[in-house]
């Protein structure tokens, strides 16, 4: 008998990944600024029109949650997604989770396909 104990990391795991796409028009740039209750933070992250920013997720032991906002920078409208992405109890691998910005706010997809979840631009203040 032959028992095994591994890690996800060492038997192939792939992080997951959290994605913002500038879609709203060419005179438009985005910035993205992500932080996690495990103290992490991205910085501001300018993102062209049809251009991604994205970085790595890692799920561990406590539940991590990322929290991003996203700012128009020509119109200074914003969004706060409080949840940008949140890891869930058992963790998981290769998921990607990406924001697509447009005229009226960002839409989320989940593993390429379409999500109801729509995040409409306010006024910043």
């Amino acid at each position: 008998i032959v028992i095994c104990f591994g890690f996800k990391e060492s038997s192939g795991c792939v992080t997951n990944t959290l994605q913002f796409k500038n879609q709203i028009a060419a005179s438009h740039i985005i910035s993205v600024s992500c932080a996690s209750n495990r103290d992490e933070s991205t910085g501001i992250n300018y993102v062209k029109f049809n251009d991604i920013y994205s970085f790595s997720v890692m799920e561990r032991s406590r539940r991590i949650v990322w929290k991003c906002k996203i700012t128009d920078q020509k119109t200074r409208k914003s969004v706060m997604l409080w949840r940008a992405y949140r890891g869930a109890a058992n963790a998981r691998c290769g998921q990607i989770h990406k924001y697509i910005a447009d005229l009226k706010g960002l839409s989320l997809m989940r593993n390429k396909k379409p999500t109801n979840q729509k995040f409409l631009w306010t006024v910043t203040k």
